[in-house]
C-alpha cells in the first residue's frame, strides 16, 4: 500500500515538472490560476472574461519574460492544491507570500503588498483589541491571511470562515457577523464604495501580515522562477509597474 502510494506520489511531481518544463521549451501558454472574484485585482467581468490588477500585472511580467499564459478560473481554496496537482504552472491571484505557504510551494520575488482591515458597522467599534472583540462573531475567507489572523490573535472571539468575500459580506449586512476582516483596497473597492456599504466603515489598525504578494510555482522550477524574477525586475526598472498601478490605484504605494 505504502509503494503504490509513493509511487503515485512521484508519478504526480513527475508531470507537474514535466508539464511546466515543456511549456517552457515550446508555444504552449502557461496555465494561470486565479480566483478572479477580488476586484479590483481579478475579477470577471460582463463577458466572462479575467482582468484586473493581476491579470495585467502577470502578463506585462510574462511578455518581459517571453512567455505566454492562459488564465484558468478556480474557487480560491482550490488554488494551491491545483498547482501542486499540476493543474496549473503558475497562480497569480493576490497570494500572500508567507512561511506556511512556502513549505508547500514557491514565490517568485514580491510584487507588491497590501493590508488587511477589519470592517464593521459604523461606531460599533472604537479599536480591534482582542478585549474589545472578545466575544465576538468575526468572519473572514478560508485559507487567507486575514483568516490566518484571526486564529492567531483572537482565541476569546468566534472565528466564521467562508468560501467567498461576496458570502462574507452577505453575512455582515445581515447581522450573522459582528465584523469581517479582509483585504483593505478590495474591500474598499468592492464593498464600502457601494451602496450597499454605505452603513459600514474600516475600524482599528492597517494589519500587514505578510512578506508581499507573490506568483506561485509548483517547488523545484528554478528555470521558470529565474525567468519570472527577471520579468519582475524589468517591469520594474522600464516604468510599467508604476503605469499598471497608477490605473488602477492612482498614487497609492503597493511597493
Amino acid at each position: 500500500m505504502r509503494k503504490a502510494i509513493a509511487i503515485s506520489l512521484f508519478v504526480c511531481v513527475l508531470g507537474t515538472l514535466f508539464s511546466v518544463n515543456a511549456s517552457l521549451g515550446s508555444d504552449r501558454p502557461l496555465r494561470i490560476g486565479v480566483e478572479g472574484a477580488l476586484a479590483p485585482f481579478n475579477y470577471t467581468d460582463p463577458s466572462g472574461k479575467v482582468v484586473g490588477f493581476d491579470v495585467e500585472l502577470t502578463d506585462a511580467i510574462l511578455d518581459a519574460s517571453g512567455l505566454t499564459g492562459e488564465w484558468i478560473r478556480q474557487d480560491w481554496d482550490g488554488l494551491i492544491p491545483g498547482i501542486i496537482a499540476g493543474k496549473f504552472d503558475i497562480v497569480s491571484a493576490t497570494v500572500s507570500i508567507t512561511e506556511e505557504r512556502k513549505k508547500r510551494v514557491d514565490f517568485t520575488d514580491p510584487l507588491y503588498r497590501t493590508s488587511i482591515r477589519f470592517v464593521a458597522a459604523k461606531g460599533a467599534f472604537l479599536d480591534d483589541r482582542n478585549s474589545t472583540l472578545r466575544g465576538k462573531r468575526l468572519g473572514a475567507q478560508r485559507a487567507t491571511v486575514s483568516s490566518a489572523h484571526l486564529q492567531k490573535h483572537y482565541p476569546d472571539s468566534e472565528v466564521v470562515l467562508y468560501d467567498t468575500q461576496d458570502a462574507l459580506r452577505l453575512d455582515l449586512i445581515a447581522g450573522r457577523i459582528d465584523a469581517l476582516i479582509a483585504d483593505q483596497i478590495a474591500t474598499e473597492d468592492s464593498f464600502l464604495k457601494k451602496p450597499e456599504g454605505t452603513g459600514y466603515e474600516f475600524f482599528g489598525s492597517v494589519i500587514k501580515p505578510d512578506d508581499g504578494i507573490g506568483i506561485v510555482l509548483p517547488k523545484g522550477h528554478d528555470e521558470l522562477m529565474q525567468r519570472l524574477n527577471s520579468g519582475i525586475a524589468t517591469i520594474r526598472s522600464n516604468g510599467k509597474f508604476d503605469q499598471i498601478s497608477e490605473k488602477y490605484f492612482g498614487d497609492t504605494d503597493l511597493r
